[in-house]
């Protein structure tokens, strides 16, 4: 029994389970697989279409209790960011910008090179080649940068990690003590400079592709700090937890990918067909968007039409700022990493 009681008779007397086998064949699992595909997909499509039309019904009827009509917030935002995803890094450029064609190597990296250039030197004591490589090495003076591309002199070329390099050693002109995060933003730009000095396009684009797959990482970090925003703004009144407004944020978050889905949809019919249609259908959703976000706030916190206009104006100004602080820092992430 589900319960754990041991059963004399037919009915468990504690949680009134039929004693039964419990053992399932393949046809009833298979029923059961297609019961729960349209059953997950009637709850789905009955919250979508209350979220798209009824702007704040669901969040406010979900927070209320009733939630058997509707499909689970956690469950449905993880459905709809997973399928936006999805279709949106399948129609972006495949992306390899942390390759390991170039180094800029640190402290520790410096010691593994030259431990094992010192092991070269002693097998080969008359190999100056060797020897300047080391010297260049122990030289706190000098940076140094190991490339698979570039001027390929023999004299140059380098063993790392079970690879193969060409080292290039020249004055380091940051501060001593810089810092973790300017010899990070130094090697970036190095790295990108070595890589695209005659192709900036062609490094942009890739920077840019590096930053769009980290997307999904910026929209799961900014859903508590728009929460958090709505609870300062609603801080009075009405006594709503963070949790209430998390579940708002949610679904909110959920009719954004839903409209960015239908965007990209819009605007490749668009490309493909060059329909004005398609072009007034983008404005319509472009438009709709902030209007529903309006909609739901005042739905959903029960305020007037001007108390909400305010809130959600500095909603749209803070969050903003957020999301500014946000895009740098993965930017920055992106170009670093």
């Amino acid at each position: 029994m589900n319960c754990g009681a041991t059963v004399h008779g037919r009915y468990c007397h504690h949680c009134s389970q039929e004693n039964i086998a419990s053992h399932l064949s393949f046809w009833s699992l298979t029923k059961h697989f297609i019961y729960d595909i349209f059953h997950f997909d009637g709850k789905f499509f009955d919250t979508l279409r209350y979220l798209l039309f009824r702007p704040g019904l669901v969040a406010r009827e979900y927070i209320r209790g009733k939630r058997v009509r509707f499909l689970d917030p956690i469950r449905m935002y993880l459905f709809t960011s997973a399928v936006f995803f999805l279709i949106f890094f399948s129609l972006s450029p495949s992306v390899n910008f942390n390759s390991n064609d170039y180094l800029l190597l640190d402290r520790a990296e410096r010691m593994e090179l030259a431990m094992g250039l010192s092991a070269s030197a002693k097998q080969k004591p008359n190999d100056t080649a060797v020897r300047n490589q080391l010297s260049q090495l122990l030289d706190s003076s000098k940076q140094i940068e190991l490339k698979t591309y570039g001027d390929k002199t023999a004299s140059r070329l380098v063993h790392f990690r079970g690879k193969q390099f060409y080292m290039n050693a020249r004055n380091d002109t940051s501060a001593v003590n810089a810092g973790w995060l300017r010899e990070k933003i130094g090697y970036g730009t190095e790295r990108f400079k070595e890589r695209y000095k005659d192709d900036y396009d062609a490094g942009a684009n890739k920077l840019f592709g590096a930053f769009l797959h980290r997307l999904p990482y910026l929209f799961f970090i900014s859903l508590p700090f728009f929460a958090g925003l709505l609870a300062l703004l609603f801080s009075k009144g009405k006594k709503f937890l963070y949790s209430d407004h998390a579940i708002f944020s949610i679904y909110h978050y959920i009719f954004s990918f839903i409209i960015l889905l239908l965007l990209i949809a819009f605007n490749s019919l668009f490309n493909w067909s060059k329909w004005p249609l398609f072009s007034w259908f983008i404005a319509a959703l472009l438009i709709y968007w902030p209007i529903h976000l309006f909609l739901g706030m005042k739905n959903f916190y029960g305020t007037g039409y001007g108390k909400t206009f305010v809130n959600f104006l500095l909603l749209n100004i803070m969050g903003s700022i957020v999301l500014g602080i946000l895009f740098i820092v993965f930017f920055l992430f992106s170009f670093l990493i």
